[in-house]
């Protein structure tokens, strides 16, 4: 019995570092929370419940081809209301405090908020979204080309492959 306590004890003295790190202080909560206003998360939400809602109403028409268009608009504007609720709620925020909590000091919140409330910053939230789209383009054209190459690399292999 003294041996389980005991080991039960050093598991608690290891690993407590390991939550202390983690731990979401009010401090760090709020410097979080200015950060994904100054970042515009919530747009981010925003566009994940768009996205959401049309691969719903999408899925159940493919599902269900004769849904009346009334029943699939329902749908659409109850998907997006819920979701309107549980932003406003801050419920989305609530899942990221840990996550930005685990990889960022306070020193660095407080940093990545001043970068964000600056003018550089703020035209980098306000700009990233059609960079984003321009770079894919661009990523998509370019491993295209390398399609060519890639097959030439893997034939040659398989064909060497083969041979032995």
């Amino acid at each position: 019995m003294k041996k389980i306590i005991l080991v039960l004890l050093l598991c608690s003295f290891v690993s407590a570092p390991a939550f202390a790190q983690n731990e979401v202080t009010p401090e760090k909560k709020a410097l979080i929370k200015e950060m994904l206003e100054v970042t515009g998360a919530k747009h981010l939400a925003t566009a994940i419940a768009g996205h959401v809602s049309k691969m719903v109403v999408e899925s159940s028409k493919k599902n269900q081809p004769n849904l009346d268009p009334k029943v699939l608009a329902t749908v659409n504007e109850e998907v997006l209301a819920v979701f309107k609720e549980e932003i406003d709620k801050d419920s989305f925020n609530e899942l990221l405090y840990p996550i930005y909590a685990k990889h960022f000091t306070v020193q660095e919140m407080k940093e990545i908020n001043a970068f964000y409330s600056s003018p550089t910053g703020k035209k980098t939230v306000r700009t990233i979204p059609q960079v984003t789209q321009e770079s894919m383009t661009v990523a998509q054209a370019w491993a295209k080309g390398l399609s060519p190459k890639i097959q030439e690399r893997v034939k040659a292999r398989l064909d060497k492959a083969a041979k032995k």
